[in-house]
């Protein structure tokens, strides 16, 4: 049985939420130490945790979402392109804020792929284990036919 998402109490989201707040605190810190991946990259990959619990809270308090199910893959992928071509296309290229970044798309899709694996509580190895059992039972459908 499938566990209620519990959105802005999440766990992963009042981790990624406090790791947010840090990295920004300490980049604009002096003592702060220089590092491409904390300055550039970190918060890219603490978007869709940080941002989607949010939006998907909002979503069920006006019920465009029905039930409190962990996040849905589309769910993660339909704001994470508007996100992308919001931040790395229209901001930079329309207003002249920003600039565009294909690491930064990457790291989107990056985080809010492991997001999705612990809301939905998958794991590689299960994935994989289905998909090795779905071509077996293909194979053994197949030959038995």
């Amino acid at each position: 049985m499938r566990a209620d998402f519990k959105y802005v109490f999440d766990p992963v989201f009042l981790f990624s939420l406090a790791l947010y707040t840090l990295n920004k605190s300490l980049l604009f810190s002096s003592n702060y130490f220089s590092s491409k991946f904390f300055a550039f990259y970190l918060n890219d990959l603490l978007l869709v945790p940080v941002l989607l619990p949010v939006i998907l809270f909002l979503s069920r308090i006006m019920n465009f979402r029905r039930d409190d199910a962990p996040p849905r893959i589309i769910e993660i992928i339909i704001p994470l392109s508007i996100w992308s071509i919001a931040f790395e296309w229209i901001g930079p290229h329309l207003f002249g804020k920003g600039s565009s970044d294909f690491l930064d798309v990457l790291a989107y899709v990056v985080g809010g792929f492991f997001c999705w694996l612990i809301w939905n509580k998958f794991s590689f190895s299960a994935i994989t284990a289905s998909r090795v059992f779905r071509i077996q039972e293909n194979q053994t459908n197949t030959t038995m036919s």
